[in-house]
């Protein structure tokens, strides 16, 4: 046990000069990093725009999924995300969907209440409703997990 701890102290110690030494070349880039992330942005907000007032010169793309134009190695384009639903008022829209078309466009979902079924089978359950419910495939479940823990990691 002496072995993991000390394994385990000289390891988090690594991890920290790691860490450290990743920080000083981080910021040894980070100037360069966020002058070209803000010239991409920039560039990305004008070719948008550019993009938007020629929206009907686009070609379709060979996959099918939006228009676009390449050049100089850069493709840009339109695509086409896949749709949504959007319902506004979902609690009044489900009642009048209810009875529109026989409810054709209302799904019921049923699931077991784990919550319920924990409860019912914790320590000190009816022996009958264990059996019942054992004979459908439901029981209570509560297994080890073992662990390893340096004192002050807790």
């Amino acid at each position: 046990m002496a072995r993991y701890a000390a394994l385990s102290a000289g390891r988090d110690e690594l991890r920290a000069r790691l860490e450290g030494e990743i920080a000083v070349v981080r910021d040894r880039y980070a100037t360069t990093l966020d002058r070209q992330e803000s010239e991409l942005s920039t560039l990305s907000a004008q070719l948008k725009k550019f993009a938007q007032g020629r929206k009907t010169e686009f070609k379709p793309a060979p996959s099918g999924d939006g228009r676009s134009y390449e050049h100089a190695g850069v493709a840009l384009g339109f695509r086409q995300s896949p749709g949504r639903v959007e319902i506004r008022k979902e609690d009044e829209a489900i009642d009048w969907l209810r009875d529109y078309r026989s409810g054709e466009f209302v799904r019921i979902v049923h699931q077991a209440d784990r919550e319920k079924l924990l409860a019912a089978l914790r320590e000190g359950a009816d022996s009958r409703l264990v059996e019942t419910l054992a004979a459908h495939g439901i029981r209570f479940e509560q297994k080890d997990k073992f662990f390893v823990e340096v004192a002050n990691e807790k």
